[in-house]
């Protein structure tokens, strides 16, 4: 008969199946999707942090942009102030102009100079003025010019200033609408987490109900449970290939001297001593609540089965009976049925 066989058929016949077992199955079913939540919950706010991060960032570049804009709708007011200044200033220069013509034509102005100066100093004398009126208005117009492409670079400014502004609070709403889902994902697992923990509750309530000792069990030592054996570990829990074939294995095989004692890991009962396939001698104690310990490749038995122990007690001596290629241990823990990774429940160096 197979290990495989071996062991489903002495854990059936040891009543794996009870109901105690059950709720003890489902609390740890339970732990582990509190645990699962509680990461996810961790990662959903460290995530929501970075994006308030990111917001706060925004904040800072649309006020900053915004006081960009203020200023620069501030320099497009002064400029247009200054451009319609400049033009009443040309508009005065060419109606100065223009009365000039006026007056010329007329004869009126020629008049008044024939009386004080010669006809030469009269043609020089009007050229002189009119140089100077058209000089000050191209002078004007130029400014005028200037200010024009000074504002049509503010204008663009303000544009670009603009497309900045809106680009920014797409974004930050985007950010806000990311940060909304965060928050619900987060307000669902900790509804989630609200009703794991409370059916926890009811199910040790019901533990206690039936056995007083029940939250008390093996499971809350997981992760300190002693050493059965000081020793190396050979070969780890879970999967493992060994010539060309892909193999499991259901705990951990520990390298120690041969004919050291082998203690029992917690208190507990010894159920099953006997001969398993490969196994050799093999000792199985029932640790209540589902969860057995089993030691493996034993060279004899030091407490009879229906026998109680407590935490450290000496249990058997370790040999190289069954398929072992040196003295060692093969070390299991199981709930009901399904094997456990022991380097989770044993204490690490």
């Amino acid at each position: 008969m197979g290990r495989v066989l071996w062991f489903t058929v002495i854990f059936s016949l040891l009543g794996l199946l009870s109901g105690n077992a059950d709720d003890t199955g489902l609390i740890e079913a339970l732990e582990n999707k509190l645990k699962a939540v509680e990461s996810q919950r961790k990662s959903q706010v460290k995530e929501m942090k970075v994006i308030d991060r990111k917001i706060s960032s925004l904040h800072h570049a649309i006020a900053r942009v915004r006081a960009d804009i203020t200023k620069t709708t501030a320099s497009i007011g002064s400029s247009q102030e200054q451009i319609d200044g400049l033009r009443e200033q040309i508009e005065r220069s060419r109606g100065h102009i223009d009365q000039m013509w006026v007056s010329l034509y007329k004869g009126s102005f020629i008049d008044m100079v024939n009386i004080a100066c010669s006809r030469a100093e009269y043609a020089g004398y009007v050229q002189a003025i009119m140089g100077h009126y058209l000089s000050e208005l191209e002078h004007i117009q130029d400014l005028e010019g200037q200010l024009v492409d000074a504002r049509q670079r503010l204008d663009r400014a303000m544009e670009e200033q603009s497309g900045n502004l809106k680009d920014l609070e797409k974004k930050m709403q985007s950010l806000h609408a990311q940060r909304e889902r965060k928050e619900r994902l987060l307000a669902s697992l900790s509804r989630e987490s609200k009703s794991y923990s409370e059916e926890m509750k009811r199910l040790l309530e019901r533990l206690d109900a039936r056995s007083p000792e029940s939250r008390t069990g093996i499971m809350l030592k997981k992760g300190v449970l002693p050493w059965p054996v000081k020793g190396k570990v050979l070969r780890a829990f879970g999967k493992y290939t060994q010539g060309g074939f892909e193999q499991m294995s259901n705990g951990i095989d520990i390298m120690a001297l041969e004919g050291s004692l082998i203690h029992s890991i917690f208190p507990g009962k010894v159920v099953f001593f006997n001969w398993i396939a490969s196994l050799g001698n093999t000792m199985i104690l029932d640790h209540g609540n589902g969860y057995y310990s089993i030691y493996g490749h034993l060279q004899d038995a030091l407490i009879p089965p229906g026998q109680d122990v407590v935490e450290g007690d000496p249990i058997a001596v370790l040999g190289q009976s069954g398929d072992a290629a040196s003295p060692m241990l093969h070390f299991e823990i199981r709930f009901r049925d399904k094997p456990q990774d022991p380097m989770k429940w044993l204490l690490g160096d």
